[in-house]
């Protein structure tokens, strides 16, 4: 399970009940007869064991990946204090690096995330060469934002408070992007002298094996925009 290619904790939850039952023997040896372990030695390794999992709990949970949580709530807390009804947000960041979808629930908001179908509709023997979104993104991010949205010198022109269409083939600039610090310098570079300025950042995660998602959440939102 650790070596295939994808792997998520789901995966593994129907091998959870036989796990427990092979593990039911050695853990009442551990604590029989009483609740807490009986020798001074098997007292040590407890607390060792509940202190290790009690700081890697505390860590996973509210520190690791914290930023992907907080921006979505700084987002939804932006949109409650806008004069203006309607938010658009743009996620340039691999897909599924927020649970946007269930915290950005107000229906003016209007945001859109890199995606990453399954290629069903490829030939098996071509799907080991398929690229989603995310990936033709990545490849590239200069060649997909000059193919994919709408060019820069517009948006220098646009009145920012217009309606704004984050959907069609050529999509209009958002109100936020949102993206790694990774991607911070092609950003700079590509948005250059347009209304676009750094609204908000924080901290993400000390570590992260993969490369696109290194360092703070960023946020930067259009100039002009009615907040």
């Amino acid at each position: 399970m650790s070596l295939i290619a994808h792997k998520e904790v789901r995966f593994i939850y129907p091998l959870l009940p036989g796990l427990l039952v092979l593990a039911a023997g050695p853990f009442s040896q551990f604590f029989s007869p009483l609740l807490l372990p009986k020798t001074a030695m098997k007292k040590i390794l407890f607390f060792i064991f509940v202190a290790v999992n009690t700081a890697l709990a505390s860590y996973i949970s509210q520190v690791h990946q914290r930023g992907v949580i907080d921006v979505l709530h700084y987002l939804r807390h932006e949109h409650e204090l806008k004069v203006s009804s309607n938010t658009t947000i743009m996620f340039m960041m691999p897909c599924h690096s927020t649970p946007w979808r269930s915290h950005l629930i107000f229906p003016e908001i209007d945001a859109r995330a890199l995606t990453c179908e399954p290629p069903l509709d490829v030939p098996i023997e071509a799907r080991s060469l398929y690229m989603d979104e995310a990936d033709q993104f990545y490849a590239d991010p200069t060649a997909w934002m000059n193919e994919h949205m709408e060019d820069t010198e517009l948006l220098r022109k646009r009145q920012t408070h217009a309606a704004i269409n984050i959907h069609q083939e050529k999509a209009q600039w958002p109100e936020y992007l949102v993206f790694f610090e990774r991607l911070e310098p092609t950003m700079t570079e590509f948005l250059a002298n347009t209304p676009y300025i750094q609204d908000w950042r924080t901290f993400n995660t000390h570590w992260h094996d993969d490369s696109r998602r290194q360092g703070d959440v960023v946020v930067w939102r259009l100039e002009g925009v009615e907040k």
